[in-house]
């Protein structure tokens, strides 16, 4: 079995590191969390789903995180105290080529081959770096180098110009980045003295296999959580909205972040890292338990699982670095990063709730809990307890995280519900701004139960509810579509377009411009998106039942003439699909998902032409989580004819 060092108890310990050392390790860290953050996690992702469906998604999520798992496991066998700089250094070069080859990647072969390869390079960088750390910066630097890495990298990552960004912007960052990394091994080569393995053999005690599989696990089950949960709030509208949406919440983001990790590594160097762990564990699941509240309390739960991630994310360094054993950096990674991470995403995939399940919570809990008990409460300083930290926690320490952690177990069925004005600020004041403007007067918030509202607008809201408001919105009048449900049925980008200039989205409408409420960085607009965003949010999945039960009334075809339909797409559809109906329309530049290619052989989303059907509660009712607005009143016959219209453009696939 490959180790850094042979054992030896008269050997010197490790050396402290020099401070150009020290930020030249930085720098290293924060360059492979941005890639990743950015990049991996974001950029290609977006840039891949403008070209591919979702089926063609699925093997290109494969192929990342397979090639994650060769990377890091090739890493590892290959691994060279005496070769840590080229090592590194090939890592990040390739890493920050293949962001740049990514661009020209359109089909679904490159891209999914660009998947692999991004998975490679990231999977070898971080096995390579990890391992690399503790010979670098010795047991006393390790700790607090990984915090501050990792808490740069997130709020760089939160920055409102990076993360609003469009993805080829990303994509070029991420490289930079990893060009970043890259002077910095070349700035270690000149800057660090030699070292020598003797200098490491105090640090590089027996690590067991028990010991090694109960981290995997605890951190298996950390990650999972996190990816489920970023997951969804990624498809939450109202979720995203509170999480990501104005530059107030991303720098409030960034600073919690910085803060969270660096305190993290000091914390990973006074204490054993169990209580550190389980306390990240205790702030993640708090966090989802208030999101799956009838009315979470945004601010409280974001502020929690920021922490949270960072906190973890930091230990996901020290402990494979501080364990200097190469099967166990890639074995963590693999199993507790890629494979963690692909097996939530799959569950993620498959759920019809916007909330991370009870369940989910309780069994990380339990599974955690489970693995690091007994490094959680030993009183000796062996490796299973310390994974080599230099001192013991007091009993305080270990006190505390069970108390975080029965908090937690008591949120997941308790959490205090909240009204809109306690709940974020950003929606809070989105509602006031919705008051000030006389929205009321337009558009009620009431959806009459057992009437076609139900099926215009949403499932029906208890009327104790709706009356709970203070002051309660039911409106004056229904001169515009009721909102209640409304963050199911219109995403930001088409409120925004609707706010600014009503007739172009809405031909006909009577309502008048709100463009006031964004000029000169006026807040007010994006906070009433956000409380749009906010409305009906967590009715998500009964919309979605009522939409999939849904069938065009039984009569015969369509008697709308040919020039009568053509009529109706140039009227509701070519804004954003183009009056041919080629994704050009003059509104397709200003949406986050640009519309599909109807004359293209395959469309974006769908392997197969949809079926008559489908295309029809397409048109009825849009796609939820997505700039496609449905045409809710628009008469049967009607939509069926523009269905038709719209199967007529479509050019079938060429014959093998």
């Amino acid at each position: 079995m490959k180790t850094l060092a042979p054992d030896s108890s008269s050997a010197s310990p490790a050396p402290a590191a020099r401070w150009p050392v020290f930020l030249a390790s930085v720098a290293a860290i924060a360059a492979t969390y941005t890639y990743f953050l950015i990049f991996a996690e974001f950029a290609f992702l977006e840039f891949a789903a403008a070209s591919l469906n979702a089926e063609q998604m699925k093997p290109l999520m494969t192929a990342l995180g397979l090639g994650g798992i060769v990377g890091s496991l090739f890493a590892a066998a290959r691994f060279s105290l005496a070769r840590i700089r080229p090592h590194l250094a090939l890592g990040f070069l390739a890493s920050a080529l293949v962001a740049l080859l990514t661009l020209a990647s359109r089909s679904p072969a490159t891209l999914i081959a660009s998947a692999a390869l991004i998975g490679l390079f990231l999977g070898w960088a971080t096995v390579t770096l990890a391992l690399s750390l503790l010979p670098l910066l010795g047991t006393r630097a390790l700790a607090p180098a990984c915090g501050l890495g990792t808490g740069l990298a997130y709020a760089l990552c939160n920055q409102p110009a990076l993360f609003t960004a469009p993805p080829a912007t990303q994509i070029l960052t991420s490289s930079f980045a990893a060009l970043t990394g890259l002077v910095a091994t070349i700035w270690l080569r000149s800057s660090t003295p030699s070292f020598s393995t003797e200098s490491l053999s105090s640090t590089t005690a027996t690590l067991r296999h028990s010991d090694a599989t109960r981290w995997i696990t605890a951190f298996f089950a950390l990650v999972f959580l996190d990816s489920l949960a970023f997951y969804l709030i990624q498809h939450n509208p109202a979720f995203k909205t509170a999480t990501w949406s104005s530059s107030f919440t991303l720098q409030t983001n960034a600073l919690v972040h910085l803060a969270a990790a660096v305190l993290a590594g000091f914390a990973l160097r006074r204490f054993r890292p169990a209580p550190v762990v389980l306390a990240a564990l205790a702030l993640l699941v708090t966090a989802c338990a208030l999101l799956n509240s009838p009315a979470p309390p945004f601010a409280l739960a974001r502020t929690l699982y920021v922490a949270g991630v960072s906190i973890y994310s930091t230990a996901l360094v020290v402990i494979p670095a501080r364990a200097a054993r190469p099967w166990f950096a890639a074995a963590f990674m693999a199993i507790a990063g890629w494979i963690g991470s692909g097996a939530a995403i799959g569950l993620a995939q498959h759920q019809t709730s916007p909330h991370v399940p009870a369940w989910t919570l309780l069994l990380a809990l339990l599974i955690a809990l489970t693995a690091l008990a007994r490094p959680l409460f030993s009183t000796t300083n062996s490796s299973a307890s310390s994974v080599r930290t230099p001192r013991t926690s007091p009993p305080a320490a270990s006190n505390f995280t069970v108390l975080l952690l029965a908090f937690a177990t008591v949120s997941i069925f308790w959490a205090p519900p909240a009204h809109a004005d306690t709940a974020d600020p950003l929606v809070a004041a989105g509602r006031r701004v919705y008051i000030a403007e006389g929205c009321i007067h337009c558009h009620s918030q009431y959806i009459r139960p057992g009437t076609p509202d139900v099926l215009l607008w949403g499932p029906a809201h208890p009327l104790s509810e709706v009356l709970a408001d203070s002051p309660p919105l039911l409106g004056n009048r229904r001169q515009g579509p009721d909102l209640a449900n409304v963050a199911n049925r219109r995403s930001p980008d088409w409120n925004r377009l609707h706010l600014l200039a009503p007739r172009t989205v809405s031909p006909g409408s009577r309502m008048p411009s709100y463009a006031h409420l964004f000029a000169d960085g006026d807040p007010r607009g994006e906070a009433l998106l956000a409380y749009l965003a906010y409305l009906g949010a967590d009715t998500l999945p009964d919309r979605l039942e009522t939409i999939a039960r849904w069938q065009p009334s039984a009569s015969p075809p369509p008697s709308a003439s040919p020039t009568h339909t053509q009529k109706l797409f140039q009227q509701l559809c070519a804004a954003c699909h183009g009056p041919t109906g080629r994704a050009d329309g003059p509104l397709s530049s200003q949406l986050s998902i640009r519309p599909p290619d109807f004359t293209a052989p395959t469309w974006r989303r769908f392997p197969a032409t949809p079926d008559d059907a489908t295309l029809a509660r397409l048109i009825k009712f849009g796609l939820p989580g997505s700039p496609m607005a449905g045409h809710e009143t628009l008469p049967d016959p009607d939509i069926l004819s523009l269905a038709a219209y719209v199967k007529s453009l479509h050019a079938p696939p060429a014959a093998p």
